[in-house]
């Protein structure tokens, strides 16, 4: 199972039936939050003169893409 904000591939054989309903919203707010160019952004932000966020950025945004649309497909 492909990690999610919440759930990680290690669990993905303890999942059970009271844990399905929480992998469907995360699941709906995927649909919600994704990009127009098909990616998601990353979800966290520097609050300082941090000058390198932008590079920061652009190398983990395909990451964290790739994480969220195989938990998408995974728990499709």
């Amino acid at each position: 199972m492909p990690c999610s904000d919440f759930f990680c591939g290690m669990f993905g054989n303890i999942i059970t039936d009271d844990i399905r309903p929480l992998i469907n919203a995360e699941r709906e707010i995927l649909g919600k939050i994704q990009l127009d160019d098909g990616g998601f952004d990353i979800s966290w932000q520097w609050y300082n003169d941090y000058k390198e966020f932008a590079k920061a950025r652009e190398y983990w945004r395909p990451r964290i893409t790739l994480d969220k649309l195989l938990f998408y497909r995974y728990n499709a």
